[in-house]
């Protein structure tokens, strides 16, 4: 059973409009280059495109990845985008 369009939007709605100021204090501390490696999936990127643009080895990206996920307890990139959008790593708008 795939998840649609819609139901995707009205999960990330329901995520992007709760009070998450009792939240605000963020578990765990990524790295700067953590969280532009967050905001480049955002941006739909691979790890071979997001490699190049950071002027570093797919290798690398792979590893940061694998720590995020780790750091986060996230079982997948889209549980660390939604970590990364709940205590406000990254904004809506960077998307």
């Amino acid at each position: 059973m795939g998840l649609n369009e819609e139901k995707g939007y009205e999960l990330l709605h329901g995520v992007i409009s709760r009070d998450f100021s009792k939240d605000s204090v963020v578990p765990v501390h990524l790295t700067a280059r953590e969280i532009e490696i967050v905001k480049l999936a955002t941006k739909e990127k691979c790890s071979k495109e997001m490699a190049d643009f950071l002027c570093i080895s797919t290798r690398t990206v792979e590893k940061h990845r694998k720590h995020i996920m780790e750091k986060t307890e996230c079982k997948n990139f889209i549980g660390v985008v939604l970590f990364a959008l709940k205590y406000k790593l990254i904004e809506l708008d960077e998307i």
